[in-house]
């Protein structure tokens, strides 16, 4: 199966190891430093209202819509030349923080979410709830997931599970030690409804959370919050609810790329939990955790710009590779996450030792330029021959 990937302004490779230093009150933070801060948050998504998603059955080759912001991807039965089944896909991002520990947990009406058998191909069960997945490495290519072996929920021409760096249900993903790092990631569906899906996105940020710490500036009022996710290529889809600590809300930047809508949270949250931070509220943060700093032994591309004027840049595409047959076309429905514990949030996928570690990482945050980048994105099937 080809995959292409496309990334513009970041890295693609894994980042340097940062190395943890305690940061007391009596030490000013450095201006795009990287410290911990806690939270979580809960952001919702009605299928009734994802706008703009492109549809197409049996796509021929490699095939996106370029000014969509998901795809919905039918493929036909040869047998009875009915549509057996439909994947759909979108991009995800986090924003301005490393170590995100994320979920995207999906429930239907009408018990459409298709969930095939890992073990064997053509068997599997429609059902009210999944969770998306993913079916290679992250944009970044440095969270621990990306250095395990996952299935792709497709099987090959002799009906076997295939399996990928990186592949996994997004059920505590961590993000990895690079910030706007992203995935495509996608569910498959028994029909073409999604209106009976509702999106459930868990962002969470531990003790091994850092932020791209932005002090708060007269000048830069408007853009004084730090990003915790996007989701949906092109600008991104409107979430109908916002919850979590700090009292998030949903913001609309204006990029190259058209308007962004991402979900953010008040940058005195943060900097409160920065000692030494420069805050709206008072001249600087006495308060917080750990206070632990990242520094990086080595230059990031991805961090180029993180501090400009706060017109952040979604995903600004949504590639794709729709694969008729999928990796042989041995099998039947590709399937959507299972319910189960996933593993992808082990290891801080720092290097290829880390995803062997138990560490549950951080959730994603920031303030400023988000980097605009196409996911590697496939819709990955199998089907029946």
């Amino acid at each position: 199966m080809k995959i292409s990937k496309i990334i513009a302004g970041m890295s693609a490779v894994a980042l340097a190891a940062a190395v943890a230093v305690p940061v007391t009150a009596d030490e000013a933070p450095a201006e795009n430093g990287f410290y911990n801060a806690t939270g979580t948050w809960t952001v919702n998504f009605d299928g009734s209202s994802l706008d703009n998603v492109a549809t197409a059955v049996d796509p021929e080759g490699d095939t996106w819509n370029e000014g969509a912001k998901g795809q919905l991807v039918g493929y036909t039965n040869q047998e009875t030349g009915k549509v057996d089944f439909y994947n759909f896909g979108c991009n995800f991002q986090v924003g301005h923080a490393k170590k995100a520990v994320v979920s995207i947990h999906v429930t239907s009406d009408t018990n459409n979410i298709w969930m095939a058998d890992e073990n064997a191909a053509g068997e599997g069960s429609a059902v009210s709830e999944a969770y998306m997945y993913t079916v290679q490495k992250s944009w970044n290519g440095d969270c621990s997931a990306d250095f395990q072996q996952g299935w792709t929920h497709s099987y090959d021409a002799d009906g076997n599970p295939v399996y990928a760096d990186g592949a996994c249900d997004m059920n505590g993903w961590n993000s990895g030690s690079g910030k706007f790092n992203g995935q495509w990631v996608q569910i498959s569906l028994t029909d073409d409804n999604l209106s009976a899906l509702h999106f459930e996105i868990t962002v969470e940020s531990t003790d091994k959370t850092t932020w791209e710490y932005h002090p708060y500036s007269e000048e830069s009022a408007d853009d004084y919050q730090y990003i915790i996710c996007t989701f949906g290529g092109n600008g991104g889809f409107n979430p109908s609810s916002v919850s979590g600590d700090g009292d998030p809300y949903t913001k609309v930047n204006a990029t190259d790329e058209g308007e962004a809508i991402q979900v953010v949270v008040d940058g005195d949250y943060i900097n409160k939990q920065i000692p030494g931070a420069v805050c709206r509220d008072g001249d600087d943060s006495s308060e917080g955790g750990s206070g632990n700093s990242e520094n990086d032994s080595k230059g990031d591309s991805s961090n180029a710009d993180s501090n400009a004027s706060g017109s952040d840049s979604n995903n600004s595409k949504g590639g794709n590779n729709n694969s008729k047959g999928g990796n042989g076309g041995g099998g039947s429905k590709g399937g959507s996450g299972t319910t189960g514990t996933n593993t992808s949030a082990a290891g801080e996928g720092e290097a290829a030792s880390d995803a062997t570690e138990n560490a549950n990482s951080g959730a994603a945050a920031g303030v400023g330029l988000a980097i605009a980048a196409l996911a590697g994105a496939a819709i990955v099937v199998s089907r029946k021959k």
